[in-house]
């Protein structure tokens, strides 16, 4: 079944569609939407469900006209003042894109994955946590 899909997406692609028409054309082709997008994956025809730092590195880089190298020195930069700010418990706020603070999470009990019938005392502890901004709430809708 594998080399029949591969042999549809080949024709669709070399036939001028549209992406997203080869895509439709190798889901009839396919038993099951999972195959499909196995496939895809597989041929680095859908982009990754995930981007890495080095992904984000990379686009900062293109998009200011600047190096890599200069990129991730200015992401490492926002990384460590936001760190240094949530450790002192001060927020903080971009504009537009959201806003870093700091979470109380309260002590609670627990169950031992290892032995479920004991209970355990988690304690409260502070994290993080990221409230976005209406921009990026309205952008992303």
């Amino acid at each position: 079944m594998l080399c029949i899909q591969r042999i549809w997406l080949t024709k669709a692609i070399r036939t001028d569609l549209s992406l997203l028409q080869a895509e439709k054309s190798l889901y009839t082709a396919c038993t099951s939407e999972t195959d499909a997008y196995t496939l895809l994956h597989d041929l680095t025809l859908l982009p990754p469900n995930h981007m890495s730092k080095q992904d984000l590195i990379a686009a900062i880089a293109d998009a200011a006209g600047i190096t890599k190298r200069a990129a991730g020195d200015a992401l490492q930069a926002i990384i460590n003042i936001v760190i240094k700010n949530l450790k002192k418990g001060t927020p903080v706020t971009i504009t537009g894109f959201g806003t870093f603070k700091l979470s109380n999470r309260a002590a609670r009990m627990g169950v031992n994955p290892r032995n479920p019938t004991q209970k355990i005392s988690i304690p409260s502890m502070k994290v993080p946590s990221f409230k976005a901004g209406k921009t990026l709430k309205d952008a992303v809708r």
